[in-house]
């Protein structure tokens, strides 16, 4: 034909289109938005104004390019129409693909036939139309949507689940994809339809909208679902409602806030339930309703450059409430409210704090609370011959509504020396004072059962003097460490008056840990006394591949009577229980051993083991504790287990978990699971056993069912 103009340079086209084809419509692009063309045979009509390109067409512009067989472009009606093995690239990722579109040059709006859109995470659309009505949003007729991987050899196979709608419309400001007349497919089956669903784009930040609902089944609470809503408030904050219905308990409300600041964050948890009223004591049904629910909180910020304030809130409406509503064993919940201070080697702490016992032993009223509680440590530079002066102040007011109320002032000071000869001895050399002011109301104390309100106050001067010696060789590859140690200590007697309530002080246990401590007690209404004098050793073996053997072995004397922290059976016997400590870790195992030996009987008291082994493919860890005759804890003899398997099928792992009490052979909770993450579905299930039983919570077989939907939650 005469008019036309048969172009093969490549380059050069890009400039006609330009200037020739858009000047006059003046559409042309600017520096900033440049269009190139590329096609293996290119022509132009001028008398009728249509430039044609046929062959591996490529057109560029503004970050999109779309490829076709051939592409049309009439100036006259400013439109492009491409035909052929249709595909074009969105700016952010997306790519299109269809039979053939018409679209204005600018690639941004215009009708396609046979439409398929494929999302950055592999989500597929596709429709028998689609139609650009906006240049953020795109809709689809008679569509379909799956984010399923579909064998590309095998034209009649079914996605494992997709979405068919009449008219899907996706609007990429706001990251959202909604639909008219919807069904759910599975394997090409119809199970579900709604008139209208949304969910947010496949490639959307978080967003508003329902998350993986929950189905569950107990012995307590019945059959269960729950369908969390999530809100996402601000950036910086969201929210999650989850309604949970139950056929035995009725209707529960779960909550979530949670919110970061630039310097911290914090965590609202809660729930709440009107269930039938039920005896606290019996757990048996009792006429009416009552308010059942729980709070948990949790945050922490700065106050000021050198200050930080925070709180940790544990509270529940009843004993029980947590256990039998699933949300964990507790046997006290501890809440505080805090402002601290550190500063290299100083402290400085003010705070607020609440206990609330769950295990039925302590009396209705007595459960403690703290405020205020303010204590402070500072340490000096160092000073002559190195050594440092340390300070410690705490001061406290406890109350209850019914029983012992204390408040309590103590302050110590310390002067700590060290010494390291020529030869490596390493000396330490303290001294100290403490001194202790009580008032008490309403202590009830032995023997007499007498009843006591009044100040008390005590003087407690301390010395110490510790010997180490670290050897060192090289073996091999091997670098092994020996360290003898031994520790003298006095202190005057009589610290420890039934006219001082033991409020922080009830559990003493000697370790491997605290054996060298010069008090060992966990808090301060108790103190060692006397003089006593500590030996023991300790080793490390460092091997090749970052592996570590450790152990430690000691023994405490007593050289002038009895001391408070029971360190053996009997307490007329001197010489305490052997402690110890054996271990072994690597990168992918870890085993640690603690015993405690009472040398009268050579009969082991106490042993611990703790292990973890991953072996690539999952982990498996075990907990065991056994207590026999120990002075003040209870016996024990338990053994808890948790192993996961991810098997030789990659979209399946295996859980399993247990714990058993041997001293009376009952297995306390055993359990397992699997989760399915196969392509487009994730499908998590766990079922567990429990053998134990507390006033309206009885023994439990619950099973949690979980689905989730790749791109809808």
């Amino acid at each position: 034909m005469n008019n036309n103009l048969m172009l093969r340079n490549r380059r050069l086209f890009s400039y006609l289109w330009c200037v020739g084809v858009f000047s006059a419509s003046g559409a042309c692009a600017t520096a900033n938005e440049q269009l190139f063309m590329e096609a293996d045979k290119i022509a132009y009509d001028n008398k009728n104004h249509i430039v044609v390109a046929k062959g591996n067409v490529e057109v560029i512009r503004d970050g999109r390019i779309l490829l076709a067989d051939n592409l049309y472009y009439y100036q006259d009606q400013n439109l492009v129409k491409a035909h052929g093995n249709v595909s074009m690239l969105q700016n952010d990722g997306e790519v299109m693909f269809a039979k053939s579109l018409v679209l204005e040059p600018d690639l941004k709006y215009g009708v396609i036939a046979q439409f398929k859109a494929r999302f950055a995470d592999n989500s597929l659309f596709a429709a028998a139309e689609a139609r650009r009505i906006h240049a953020h949003k795109i809709e689809l007729r008679k569509a379909v949507y799956s984010p399923c991987t579909i064998c590309a050899t095998d034209p009649d196979d079914e996605a494992l689940w997709q979405i068919k709608a009449d008219k899907i419309r996706i609007n990429a400001q706001k990251e959202q994809v909604s639909y008219r007349n919807a069904q759910l497919e599975v394997m090409g089956v119809p199970v579900l339809y709604t008139p209208y669903f949304s969910h947010p784009t496949p490639d959307a930040d978080r967003k508003t909208g329902f998350l993986t609902p929950e189905y569950a089944q107990s012995t307590n609470l019945g059959v269960g679902v729950r369908t969390p809503y999530y809100l996402n408030i601000a950036p910086d904050k969201d929210a999650t409602l989850t309604p949970w219905w139950t056929s035995k308990e009725g209707f529960i409300l779960l909550g979530q806030y949670r919110q970061r600041t630039d310097e911290g964050s914090f965590q609202f948890d809660a729930s709440g339930t009107l269930p039938d009223k039920r005896d606290n004591t019996t757990g048996e049904l009792l006429d009416g309703q009552e308010f059942r629910g729980h709070l948990f909180a949790q945050g922490r910020d700065k106050l000021t450059d050198e200050w930080d304030w925070g709180f940790n809130i544990n509270r529940a409406s009843d004993d029980t409430y947590l256990r039998r509503y699933q949300f964990g064993f507790f046997e006290t919940l501890n809440s505080r409210a805090y402002a601290e201070r550190i500063d290299d080697r100083d402290y400085a702490v003010v705070e607020g704090l609440a206990f609330q016992a769950l295990d039925g032993r302590v009396a209705a009223g007595q459960d403690p609370f703290i405020l205020p509680h303010a204590a402070v440590h500072v340490s000096s530079d160092p000073l002559a011959y190195q050594g440092r002066i340390t300070f410690d102040a705490d001061a406290m007011a406890l109350a209850r509504d019914e029983g012992t109320q204390t408040r309590r002032v103590v302050t110590s000071s310390q002067y700590h020396i060290p010494y390291v000869t020529s030869n490596g001895h390493v000396f330490g050399a303290e001294a100290g004072m403490r001194v202790d002011a009580y008032h008490q109301e309403n202590l009830n104390f032995a023997p007499e059962n007498q009843e006591l309100s009044g100040a008390q106050g005590r003087v407690i001067p301390h010395a110490a003097l510790s010997w180490r010696y670290p050897l060192m060789r090289q073996i091999a590859d091997a670098n092994l460490t020996i360290e003898p140690m031994a520790k003298i200590i006095a202190s005057s007697r009589g610290n420890n008056p039934y006219t001082i309530a033991n409020e922080d002080s009830l559990s003493p246990e000697l370790t491997p840990m605290n054996l060298f401590r010069s008090n060992r007690f966990a808090g301060l209404d108790r103190i060692e006394e006397g003089s006593r004098a500590i030996a023991g050793m300790r080793t490390h073996l460092g091997l090749s591949d970052a592996r570590n053997i450790t152990a430690m072995v000691g023994q405490e004397v007593r050289l002038d009577g009895e001391n408070p922290f029971p360190t053996s059976n009997d307490p007329k016997h001197n010489a305490s229980d052997v402690v110890g400590q054996l271990g072994f870790d690597s990168n992918s195992f870890f085993v640690d051993y603690q015993y405690r030996l009472d040398t009268q009987d050579m009969v082991l008291r106490r042993n611990e083991l703790r292990g973890l082994y991953d072996y690539g493919r999952g982990i498996v860890s075990m907990d065991y504790v056994r207590i026999d005759g120990d002075p003040v804890l209870l016996d024990r003899n338990d053994l808890n287990a948790l192993g996961t398997w991810h098997t030789p099928i990659d979209w399946l792992r295996l859980t399993m978990f247990g714990q058993r009490d041997m001293l009376r052979n009952n297995m306390v909770t055993l359990g397992g699971g699997f989760i399915v993450d196969y392509d487009c579905i994730t499908l998590t299930t766990t079922l567990n056993r429990n053998n134990t039983s507390d006033r309206d919570f009885q023994r439990d077989t619950s099973i949690m069912v979980r689905l989730g939907l790749k791109g809808l939650n």
